[in-house]
């Protein structure tokens, strides 16, 4: 797996045929043409790199990037964050999106815990050690 960027596509993948509805409204003042989305990946992106940071045997990859592993806790997120930032759709969002949110949580915690293996940016995991004999890998532990 690699490290990604978390899009605002990401999110829009999580949203439900009436989630999308608000979409384009999502975030926004009134009068403002302004969206709190990209700010919402940003904390998601942190929150996100902070728990795999928690973890001696994860390596971060660049900056503003997260693990692929944890593309769909992310964007659910992401998304929690982004309904509850709408007045009219932040209470069902509480309701209904509370267990998935909670799940995302758990996902972060585990990788925190190291118990999500994330892969490097050469597609390893702090628990492979390749043998090598002559520049030919010959097993992976």
């Amino acid at each position: 797996m690699a490290w990604i960027q978390l899009t605002a596509d990401h999110i829009r993948d999580r949203l439900s045929a009436n989630e999308l509805e608000t979409w384009d409204d999502a975030g926004q003042d009134e009068g403002n043409v302004v969206s709190r989305i990209p700010g919402i990946i940003d904390q998601a992106v942190g929150l996100i790199r902070g728990r795999v940071a928690t973890c001696r045997d994860n390596q971060l990859g660049a900056a503003g990037l997260i693990p692929e592993e944890l593309l769909w806790a992310g964007a659910t997120i992401a998304k929690y964050m982004m309904l509850n930032s709408i007045p009219a759709v932040g209470d069902s969002a509480q309701s209904e999106r509370s267990e998935e949110n909670r799940r995302a949580y758990d996902m972060l915690e585990q990788a925190a815990d190291c118990k999500l293996l994330i892969a490097n940016d050469d597609g390893t995991t702090a628990n492979q050690v390749a043998s090598v004999y002559g520049g030919d890998c010959k097993l992976i532990f």
